[in-house]
């Protein structure tokens, strides 16, 4: 398996007593409840928005956007948190990653629930990849888009996150952040070969090259990633357009520190936009709470609470013969 990056980067000076969610004086014993909030901007040098998301909660099949997601409890059909950044000529872009979020939401609707969640959401994100690279195959005008994907399925007391691409996710805990997705970039792949520093990617000319995108195939190969939750964890989704122009340390001290999930996504993409805005920028953030959730405790590690499920990267007991699309760039190298 490939290592994951669980470096996490302690704020001692960050104050973070306040809590996001209105706490409850009586909860049921397995109850979780999600505030939570996302936003996207244009950025300041594109004209058009190629970036899409969605909250969802899969129960009732609403879905929240423009405003604060506060307290809610956590169906059984679970809540859905997806990111998606759209590539490609002209508005396919566009299309491609709304495409992507509505047709995974759809999916985990239509599925059946006694399905094991991992299988439920693996098999929605393949059949979002399908009807993208369909719809590119039929539609001239939309021939060669694509779209990164990060979906999170929050169901009990954890969360699942499917990722194909390179939008991220991250999980804040305490005063630490941890990168939970791993790139499926051609700078990930050189500096898992140990061909390249982490502190050189961050300069390469083809750090945004991915390996796979969101309907550029007839199939996907889809990551997915456990993660146990506890009570006041935050996850972060994020586009490229904001973890290219801000640090993880960034992004913990903004989420810790703000007084809402809306100021801390909104002064997130202000600080992006501040330094460039070249490309899209979109971010969600949700913590999470509840009698359903293990306290946190002063000497957790993420180490415990992560866990791979299926590895884009080929692990050591799998095939030496890796498939070509998962180890080279698209043959129109995509650019997230």
């Amino acid at each position: 398996m490939s290592p994951r990056r669980q470096s996490s980067i302690p704020i001692s000076s960050t104050n973070s007593n306040h809590s996001h969610s209105d706490k409850k004086t009586k909860k049921l014993s397995n109850e979780v409840r999600l505030s939570a909030y996302g936003c996207t901007d244009v950025g300041v040098v594109r004209t058009n928005n190629e970036d899409n998301f969605l909250l969802s909660d899969l129960a009732t099949g609403a879905q929240i956007a423009g405003e604060e997601i506060n307290n809610q409890k956590i169906s059984k059909r679970g809540t859905l948190l997806v990111i998606s950044d759209g590539m490609g000529g002209a508005q396919a872009g566009e299309v491609a990653s709304a495409m992507a979020v509505a047709a995974v939401r759809s999916e985990l609707i239509k599925s059946v629930a006694s399905r094991p969640v991992e299988e439920q959401l693996i098999k929605a994100v393949q059949r979002a990849n399908y009807l993208i690279w369909k719809e590119s195959q039929d539609n001239s005008s939309k021939s060669g888009m694509g779209a990164t994907l990060t979906a999170v399925l929050i169901r009990d007391n954890k969360a699942y996150i499917a990722e194909v691409g390179d939008s991220r996710a991250y999980l804040i805990r305490g005063e630490s952040i941890l990168q939970v997705t791993i790139d499926q970039s051609l700078v990930e792949l050189l500096i898992l070969a140990g061909e390249l520093s982490r502190e050189e990617a961050e300069h390469a000319p083809i750090k945004n090259v991915i390996l796979q995108a969101m309907g550029t195939q007839q199939e996907v190969k889809v990551a997915l990633t456990g993660v146990d939750l506890r009570r006041s964890d935050y996850l972060l989704l994020c586009s490229d357009g904001l973890s290219n122009k801000v640090t993880e340390a960034e992004m913990l001290k903004f989420t810790l520190k703000a007084s809402s999930m809306e100021m801390a996504c909104k002064q997130l993409i202000e600080l992006a936009k501040r330094r460039g805005g070249e490309d899209n920028i979109t971010v969600i953030i949700g913590q999470f709470d509840g009698e359903g959730l293990a306290p946190q405790l002063q000497d957790t590690h993420f180490e415990n609470s992560v866990h791979s499920i299926v590895s884009f990267y080929p692990t050591p007991d799998e095939d030496s013969q890796t498939p070509e699309s998962r180890t080279q760039p698209l043959s129109d190298p995509m650019l997230g």
